[in-house]
């Protein structure tokens, strides 16, 4: 993780280090989910930028770093948008910093652009993230470069045929098309593709437990199947389902 705050360090060479600047902290706001199912990979890298600090000091340039750190509490695209706009504006930072998570990282990115504000992403890995302005940079990986080695590495091990199942929102899209774009090249075929659009916590589920929607896609090749045929499939999925993972389906 150390390597993200060296690259905020190596940025910094772009503030002139005159005497009127030598008296001003570098603000750098930090936007990661402190709270929330989220926090461990925030309590990592905010762990890597401490350490950092602590082995080779506060300062750069001859200026004192002063970090201001905004918790978005998960996946909160509207919140992460209005700390990067309270933190340019109100704070004034020189740098924003963080993202864990593709939906804050592509809301925080308008601001950036807007503002003209440099904007280093730790970890968010959707591709389309740092064309969302010039002004960004990532440290990290991208979800395509995983998951098409991983394509191609599936076929060579033997895996001739293969059913994804992703999320259906920017990571897990990348890891879609990534992984059989890497598959299909290899040889390999790709039956069909499942996606999961909602995930819910309420009252209506017990303690302890979710309930996750998918989209499911019945084909043949050869002909129209029957509402019969698809049914039967269904009550297959379900009996595996409830066999191998104790899954209760809500009506």
């Amino acid at each position: 993780m150390n390597r993200h705050f060296a690259a905020i360090f190596a940025a910094l060479a772009v503030f002139a280090a005159s005497a009127a600047h030598a008296q001003q902290p570098v603000k750098i706001g930090l936007i990661m989910p402190y709270s929330g199912q989220f926090a461990d990979a925030a309590t990592q890298m905010d762990n890597a930028i401490k350490l950092y600090m602590k082995k080779h000091g506060e300062t750069v340039a001859g200026r004192k770093l002063e970090i201001i750190r905004r918790d978005t509490g998960g996946v909160a695209p509207d919140v992460a948008k209005r700390h990067a706009q309270e933190l340019v504006v109100r704070d004034r930072v020189d740098i924003l910093a963080g993202f864990v998570l593709t939906p804050n990282a592509l809301a925080a990115a308008d601001v950036s652009l807007e503002a003209k504000k440099f904007m280093v992403v730790m970890n968010a890995a959707t591709a389309i993230i740092t064309t969302r302005s010039p002004y960004i940079v990532r440290t990290s990986v991208t979800v395509p470069q995983l998951n098409e080695a991983f394509g191609a590495w599936a076929y060579r091990t033997g895996v001739r045929k293969a059913y994804t199942l992703v999320s259906d929102y920017g990571p897990g899209i990348d890891a879609e098309g990534a992984f059989q774009r890497g598959f299909k090249e290899a040889g390999g075929e790709v039956l069909e593709e499942a996606r999961a659009f909602d995930e819910y916590h309420g009252p209506q589920v017990p303690e302890g437990h979710k309930s996750v929607a998918f989209t499911l896609t019945f084909r043949s090749p050869e002909r129209t199947l029957t509402d019969a045929e698809v049914d039967k499939v269904m009550a297959e999925i379900r009996l595996a389902l409830e066999k191998r993972h104790r899954a209760r389906f809500r009506a």
